[in-house]
């Protein structure tokens, strides 16, 4: 399959979807012209767009394609040794087990990635958070995260975790009556005024946050759209991006356009390889000095 077989994919599945609706509408306005009563005509309408959606083989096909010929493509040529499952994640005991996250009453994930960069071995998936509060008109659904979720061998040895996040991530178990940690200032101001630090060992903290990785921190802050949560967790670290954004997706309602395609699916790639990259997570250094 091609980028011309896409397109014709895409405007398949919209024609069908289309279709769908009118159908929907059609039977709602019977119903009401039957039964003269309007409480069935969301619910109705409701169950028709899903019954539309689960029956919509030209969609599926076409988000599978498109995984296939751009996405695997793409990444096979970034990453060493790598497995892409599109319907899996990262699983949420992976995350529970830092101990420096909320995790809500619902959790999903998707575009799960596993695989090396410059012999860094990863994990990245897109994750949803969401809490469901009670109101006087029933419960709500509110998102507490929602974006990628990436976990890095780390190039030092720790035995203390420590959790490092922006001022504006909300979502963290950082302090308080959630966990052991507590939090710490360094010496660097501008750093401070940035990201917020917690720790149960000051020394631990310190050694791995030198002022060189602050730096590198910071940098890399800067390239990204969305609040950053970094767990230093069991010799990994964990990173959070909460964008509200999908990964390798492409919209239905958008023409296929290859190149416009790539340099998405380029850009999806590199706010994972970024990590590597700026804070040199390849670099053994540390690593070798511990070898007895």
């Amino acid at each position: 399959m091609n980028e011309i077989d896409l397109e014709k994919l895409r405007k398949k599945a919209i024609k069908f979807a289309l279709a769908g609706i009118v159908l929907c509408i059609l039977v709602d306005l019977l119903v009401v012209l039957f039964t003269k009563d309007l409480n069935y005509v969301v619910p109705i309408f409701f169950i028709g767009m899903l019954m539309v959606t689960f029956f919509n083989k030209p969609y599926r096909d076409f988000k599978s394609n498109f995984k296939e010929v751009f996405v695997v493509k793409a990444l096979e040529s970034v990453f060493f040794d790598f497995e892409y499952e599109p319907n899996k994640g990262i699983d949420k005991s992976a995350i529970k087990s830092t101990n420096m996250m909320q995790l809500g009453d619902r959790y999903s994930s998707k575009n799960l990635i596993r695989g090396k960069y410059k012999g860094v071995y990863l994990e990245q998936s897109d994750i949803h958070i969401e809490q469901c509060y009670e109101t006087k008109d029933g419960p709500e659904w509110k998102t507490l995260f929602k974006g990628r979720w990436m976990i890095f061998d780390f190039n030092k040895n720790f035995k203390a975790n420590v959790l490092v996040k922006q001022s504006k991530f909300r979502n963290s178990k950082g302090h308080g009556v959630f966990s052991n940690l507590h939090k710490i200032v360094t010496e660097d101001e501008s750093f401070n005024k940035r990201f917020r630090v917690y720790t149960p060992d000051d020394h631990e903290a310190f050694y791995i946050l030198t002022p060189s990785l602050m730096e590198k921190i910071k940098d890399v802050a800067n390239g990204i759209d969305g609040s950053l949560i970094f767990c230093f967790v069991d010799n990994k670290l964990h990173v959070g991006i909460n964008n509200h954004k999908e990964s390798f997706n492409h919209s239905i309602l958008k023409r296929v356009d290859a190149s416009k395609v790539e340099r998405k699916i380029g850009f999806d790639i590199k706010l994972i390889t970024d990590f590597v990259d700026k804070l040199s997570l390849d670099s053994t250094l540390f690593k070798r000095s511990l070898i007895k």
